[in-house]
């Protein structure tokens, strides 16, 4: 498949079926890290910990990485102090739109 162009991503990892085994069994290009390890990270230490873990991990494997379920700019700019090399998603950058909208944008 990658010689084809395509990428294997884990979506919302974290969560549900997304396991740490498959990033044992399958080469993975990138983990999009669940949005509930963003929802609450200015309150909770230990979601800011686990999301630097999963990054570091994710890293460390050779791995992009895109943080789900940015909605503040509060959280966009503590998640940018960790100076990981990460993309993100999420209603602060813009909603869901139509593909329409997205080109006159």
């Amino acid at each position: 498949m990658r010689k084809l162009g395509f990428k294997i991503y884990i979506d919302d990892f974290g969560t549900g079926y997304s396991s740490f085994d498959y990033i044992r069994k399958y080469p993975i290009d990138v983990l999009k890290i669940d949005k509930v390890f963003v929802d609450e990270i200015l309150e909770d230490e230990r979601q800011y910990k686990l999301l630097k873990g999963m990054i570091s991990l994710a890293h460390s494997l050779d791995m992009q990485v895109i943080i789900e379920g940015i909605e503040s700019k509060e959280q966009y700019e503590y998640i940018m102090a960790l100076k990981y090399n990460v993309s993100y998603q999420g209603y602060y950058f813009y909603k869901p739109m139509l593909l329409e909208e997205l080109y006159k944008l």
